[in-house]
């Protein structure tokens, strides 16, 4: 179920490192620090937002070079996303978080999670990266060849191209710059799957899963292969919703969600 009007509350700033942050900042109670996927933006939980903000504090980050953040602010190449995260929450004082990751973004969440044990208190994973490639990186075989080429003049547009299909194929609806594209490239193929599966071995907070069974861009037993290796918490599997649950699911998520964290 979706809500009849999204929520799309002005952007707002911090300075990390000399650097512009850019994220939303809406109501009050638990704080629930939502990073979403590649190419993404605030506006990827606008829907759940509607839902979510009359119960807790939703805060919706952009990473580096994405929305309204400076490209600058920081680095997609692993492992220095996790360290983007801690990096804002430190900046903005949150402690007692709740990280909610889509997609991409929950790998970053997780392994901030593990990282910051201090400040994160739970997660929520919404179509969740798996331990091993899903078929939206392994059409590019060679992950860091594709980085490698992009620098390439007569290479990088014909390249470019093919991603920007294969992600509206995906479900990525919005136009989608070359800067982009190109960004997201770079943190795929610097993406680190084995340190990301020792990352969830050594995980200790609770988690809060959810996916679609026909999402287009991860498969489902990747999903549900990483939430049965994460610690316990609610699990939420449907059948139809495609990758961007947090849209076509909004009302059901945001509600499981703030049942979750009331007291």
């Amino acid at each position: 179920m979706i809500p009849n009007t999204p929520s799309d509350p002005q952007k707002v700033h911090v300075t990390v490192h000399g650097h512009v942050v850019s994220y939303t900042d809406v109501g009050t109670g638990p704080v629930v620090v939502a990073i979403h996927g590649l190419p993404g933006d605030a506006s990827d939980f606008r829907w759940l937002g509607t839902v979510l903000e009359p119960h807790v504090r939703f805060i919706r980050l952009e990473l580096p070079g994405f929305g309204h953040s400076a490209p600058e602010s920081g680095s997609l190449k692993w492992p220095d996303p996790p360290r983007f995260v801690a990096d804002t929450l430190k900046a903005l004082s949150l402690n007692n978080v709740t990280l909610m990751g889509h997609s991409y973004g929950t790998g970053v969440a997780l392994c901030t999670a593990v990282a910051n044990p201090e400040r994160v208190k739970r997660l929520v994973l919404l179509a969740p990266f798996g331990q091993q490639p899903h078929r939206g990186i392994r059409q590019f075989p060679v992950p860091s060849l594709v980085q490698l080429v992009l620098g390439i003049p007569i290479i990088r547009q014909p390249l470019i191209h093919m991603a920007r299909a294969s992600l509206k194929k995906s479900g990525f609806r919005k136009p989608i710059a070359d800067e982009h594209i190109v960004r997201t490239m770079d943190a795929i193929a610097t993406w680190r799957f084995n340190e990301y599966a020792t990352a969830v071995s050594t995980l200790q907070c609770p988690v809060f899963g959810a996916y679609c069974l026909d999402d287009h861009l991860i498969e489902a037993p990747l999903m549900d292969g990483l939430l049965k290796a994460c610690p316990e918490g609610p699990r939420m599997v449907f059948e139809t919703g495609g990758h961007n649950l947090q849209k076509t699911h909004a009302v059901e998520v945001g509600a499981a969600i703030v049942d979750w964290l009331s007291p």
